[in-house]
């Protein structure tokens, strides 16, 4: 049974051995995920687990102050991609960043990242601005952005 959870800081070595494993090159230290827990209430992070096995998680940095909200990570193991998990967590991410009254929501990914960017297009985002070598020497980023009223659509949708 799969379920979706608010991430905990007793999360953080499964958080940081996924990440490991799927970006060997450029993965989020330990130290980086725990000082996103160092940012609540600014910051809030879900896990998706599935037998009480973490599979996935998403991350959100959005002020409370009505401010624009951006999408840090998002991440779901190789062997569950393509199940609708990624749409899941997107989906807590938006609700969240919504619910904290964000004009509009921010994210950066791999511009190799084809499903990651198709998902992002359905729900509204669109892009804005690229990064050269972002992640890595010749790994660049796509910056896009979605307006809160197309998200609140797609969550309807």
């Amino acid at each position: 049974m799969i379920s979706y959870r608010a991430a905990t800081r007793e999360d953080l070595p499964t958080l940081f051995s996924i990440e490991a494993e799927l970006y060997p090159i450029d993965a989020w230290s330990l130290d980086i995920f725990d000082s996103e827990f160092d940012g609540i209430p600014d910051t809030r992070y879900y896990v998706v687990a599935e037998s009480d096995e973490i599979i996935g998680y998403a991350g959100l940095f959005s002020p409370l102050a009505g401010e624009v909200a951006d999408i840090q990570t998002m991440t779901v193991v190789k062997c569950e991609q393509g199940k609708g998990i990624g749409k899941a967590l997107l989906k807590l991410l938006v609700i969240e960043a919504l619910r904290r009254e964000a004009p509009d929501v921010l994210l950066e990914v791999r511009e190799d990242n084809a499903s990651a960017i198709g998902l992002y297009q359905r729900a509204g985002f669109e892009e804005i601005s690229r990064r050269k070598n972002y992640y890595a020497p010749g790994i660049h980023a796509i910056i896009m952005a979605a307006p809160s009223h197309l998200l609140k659509a797609w969550l309807t949708r």
